[in-house]
């Protein structure tokens, strides 16, 4: 589920990248897709409450009631933990509307601007795991022993970071040559 309107781009990609996964998984047993929805942190809130007041339904018109996973899962109560992947601020709504609240456990995966508000968020405890940008991505994928993308990207991460400091390097010789030489 998610606020954004590339959730459904969010699902595809993620069903085709873990398709080996999910071949041995049933629908609505294993895994459940419950689509966009609207209202940003108020629907959160209604979610703790009554997650069928926000959610009738899953993405693919199936009602709740029918789905083998949903049918005892109706508010905060009977959720033992929240993986909020997210680019903004749907971690902390879930933080206020379920973890404060409810003590629901919570964990975050973002993009890397989200680390300098995060991080306060973990070192307190409100989140019990954080990983964000492609570092965190780069962890989680050696952590599980499964190097891909994460890992790939931050090798370009750190070229692209020696190529700015060989540039900075550059410059200052450029600038202490021509300084020399009575430059400014």
């Amino acid at each position: 589920m998610g606020s954004h309107y590339d959730v459904d781009l969010t699902q595809n990609h993620m069903l085709d990248t873990a398709s080996e996964y999910f071949a041995t998984k049933e629908y609505g047993v294993d895994y459940v897709y419950l689509g966009y929805y609207t209202g940003g942190e108020a629907a959160i809130a209604q979610l703790a409450s009554d997650i069928r007041t926000v959610y009738p339904k899953d993405a693919y018109g199936t009602p709740l009631d029918e789905i083998p996973m949903m049918q005892d899962i109706h508010d905060w109560q009977d959720v033992d933990l929240i993986l909020s992947s997210d680019t903004g601020d749907a971690g902390t709504y879930f933080l206020r509307q379920w973890q404060a609240p409810h003590g629901t456990r919570l964990a975050e995966i973002g993009i890397a601007m989200l680390g300098s508000s995060g991080m306060p968020l973990w070192l307190a405890g409100n989140y019990f795991g954080l990983s964000v940008g492609s570092r965190g991505g780069a962890e989680l994928e050696k952590l599980i022993g499964e190097l891909d993308e994460a890992t790939t990207s931050m090798d370009s991460i750190n070229v692209s970071h020696v190529l700015v400091v060989l540039a900075i390097i550059l410059a200052n010789v450029g600038y202490l040559a021509t300084k020399g030489k009575g430059g400014r």
